[in-house]
């Protein structure tokens, strides 16, 4: 079996970093158990600096430390 670490490419520099507005209506970790979480409510606001980054990427690093991926990714890594 093989296994894959994934992480941020630190040589790029114009990724967007997601900070997060939230009122505490998600419990802190909820996203870090990598488990499917639909419970999204209008108290949680995820937002971004054009000054610190406008690249989308497949996996969007953030200051909760949540696994945050784009729809493209989650299907290649679960077929």
């Amino acid at each position: 079996m093989k296994y894959y670490k994934l992480s941020m490419d630190m040589n790029r520099g114009n990724d967007i970093i997601c900070h997060f507005d939230d009122k505490f209506t998600i419990p802190q970790n909820a996203l870090i158990m990598g488990k499917y979480f639909n419970q999204w409510d209008d108290k949680t606001v995820i937002r971004f600096s054009i000054e610190e980054g406008s690249v989308w990427t497949d996996y969007l690093a953030n200051d909760k430390g949540w696994f945050l991926v784009s729809e493209k990714l989650k299907k290649s890594l679960n077929p």
